[in-house]
């Protein structure tokens, strides 16, 4: 880079500072960073331009977050009385953020660069930022890097490389100066791929793998030396998306998305416990992190919703509201903060003008009564013509000694998670609860069962990726959906910007030149046509230069 280049970068990085500055004098005033239960979320910074994919961090009494806006990436801190003015940090996207143990953040993010996108590097101190450094090999682009730092401090980055997707690892043991210890991982292809290091050390990498149909969600650890064999933590019967792992102890702690619910399981090497489904209603973008030392907490959208579960001692709470925004509330993260508290961070606001939401729970003493049943299966709203239906759920937490099983007003009591019913043509609906000594759950929201004599047409879609709203600089996607309640499909009509074709799988690829559209799905069978589903948008962005830049 020539020096005259060089000397302008200082100047556009403080007018664009300053221009932060003026806009988050008009935030509402930002209390202490203390709360008794679920606090209310307070907005970071009110920005103009639209802000996205927060990320956050929280070591030695002071709180990180990072964020998009405008394809830059931005700053705050939080020592416990305000947040600071945003900053500049630098031009780029797919942000990852970890502090290690002597509270120093750690950012890692990929960046547009002579037509590749590379992952980079860059650590807070002495308040400032470092120089971005090229972690990747610069041989393909690269996609979606995580970070984590382990108990000696190493820090290690996966990311997903070039057309095969192949998952690579970079490690460093100098605080990020260098990074020579940089592989492929044996076998492991997809995308999303995210890592977390427990106080063993051990290395634990998930992945979504979207090399063929359904996706599926994958796992690997290795302490030192080779990977383990990979194993496959979710079922067939959908596609996986958007895992998140966190690591407690010897353990991996890992949540996905799965026909619009959050999936959950625990344990390590090839011995995972069967995955239970997490959430209630419709749900996407789970996050999960370790928070104490017998402590996880889990977050999810719910739509306008950010929910929020903690696990104490083994057994999950009830879902808990850690904010809401009747405009939206979207892609959460969660990091520890001190005493056991549990630190939030959300989009906050409708597509195109959302700000960054933080907020703050602080662990309450278990109740005594279990939590409300999780039902799983069949289906809500489900239409069959089969008379012999297997009702399943899971609990929901709490000590549990018996379900009443309630269907069409009558009840039955039992000591399993599943029940057999024989229902008659027509709509039939189902609910559970839990019961102990000490009284009754709530019941769980009811479901509805439909059984008729022919295959109905199929229900609409649920349309699952990319976001609806999503900003991407990558022009080849992959369209995909779910299958909705009703007869079973044999195809679909995808419509792009009003130009449909046929699918006869829930996904279709893609090529898109930069620029806002809109796409919706229809399925049918034999029978008819589907309802469309609601349309959704998404919009290219054409290639950013990215300055300044230290290459390795």
């Amino acid at each position: 880079m020539s020096k005259s280049i060089r000397s302008m970068i200082p100047l556009t990085l403080s007018a664009f500072a300053l221009l932060w500055t003026l806009n988050a004098v008009r935030a509402a005033p930002v209390g202490p960073v203390v709360s008794t239960g679920v606090g209310s979320p307070i907005v970071i910074a009110v920005t103009a331009p639209d802000s996205q994919r927060p990320q956050i961090a929280s070591a030695n009494a002071i709180t990180h977050a990072v964020w998009v806006d405008a394809g830059w990436i931005v700053h705050s801190r939080n020592t416990g009385l305000s947040w600071t003015a945003p900053i500049s940090v630098a031009i780029g996207d797919d942000l990852a953020l970890t502090a290690d143990s002597n509270g120093v953040p750690h950012l890692a993010f990929t960046a547009l660069i002579s037509g590749t996108l590379n992952v980079y590097h860059m650590r807070y101190s002495a308040n400032a930022w470092s120089a971005p450094l090229q972690v990747s090999d610069g041989l393909a682009n690269t996609s979606a890097p995580d970070i984590a730092a382990a108990p000696d401090n190493s820090l290690s980055i996966v990311w997903s490389q070039g057309v095969s997707k192949q998952l690579h690892l970079a490690r460093s043991t100098n605080g990020g100066q260098t990074w020579p210890d940089l592989a492929p991982i044996f076998a492991a292809n997809g995308s999303a791929p995210e890592i977390a290091i427990g106080s063993d050390n051990m290395t634990h990498v998930a992945w979504q793998d979207d090399t063929a149909v359904p996706f599926r969600i994958k796992h690997t650890q290795r302490l030192t030396g080779t990977w383990s064999l990979i194993d496959v933590l979710s079922d067939e019967t959908a596609s996986s998306f958007s895992p998140d792992v966190a690591a407690d102890g010897n353990e991996a702690h890992i949540v996905w998305q799965q026909s619009s619910a959050i999936r959950y399981t625990h344990g390590t090497n090839l011995n995972f416990a069967a995955p239970i489904t997490h959430s209630t209603g419709t749900a996407s973008a789970p996050t999960i992190a370790a928070i104490t030392a017998n402590s996880l907490a889990t977050a999810w959208d719910a739509g306008v919703t950010i929910t929020l579960r903690v696990n104490t001692s083994g057994v999950w709470g009830n879902p808990l509201t850690l904010g809401v925004n009747a405009a939206g509330a979207g892609q959460p993260t969660l990091t520890a903060g001190p005493n056991g508290a549990v630190y939030g961070a959300f989009t906050w606001g409708a597509v195109g003008s959302r700000d960054i939401a933080f907020s703050v729970y602080t662990q309450d003493a278990p109740p005594n009564l279990p939590a409300p049943p999780i039902l799983l299966a069949p289906p809500n709203g489900i239409i069959t013509t089969a008379n012999s239906i297997e009702l399943q759920w899971q609990s929901g937490g709490g000590t549990v000694v018996g379900y009443n099983v309630d269907v069409d007003g009558a009840v039955i009591t039992t000591s399993n998670t599943t029940s057999i019913t024989q229902l008659a043509l027509g709509v039939h609906s189902w609910r559970v609860r839990a019961y102990n000594g000490s009284g009754y759950s709530a019941w769980a929201a009811p479901w509805t069962i439909e059984v008729s004599s022919t295959l109905p047409a199929p229900g609409t879609p649920i349309l699952i990726a990319p976001a609806n709203g999503a900003v991407t600089a990558a022009n080849a996607l992959d369209l995909m959906w779910q299958i909705g309640a009703g007869g079973t499909p044999t195809g679909y009509n995808v419509d792009v910007n009003g130009s449909i074709i046929t699918a006869t799988n829930p996904m279709s690829a893609a090529v898109l030149s930069p620029g806002m559209y809109t796409w919706t799905v229809r399925a049918f069978n034999g029978t008819g046509y589907s309802v469309w589903a609601t349309v959704w948008s998404c919009k290219v962005l054409q290639p950013r230069l990215f300055l300044p830049l230290v290459t390795r």
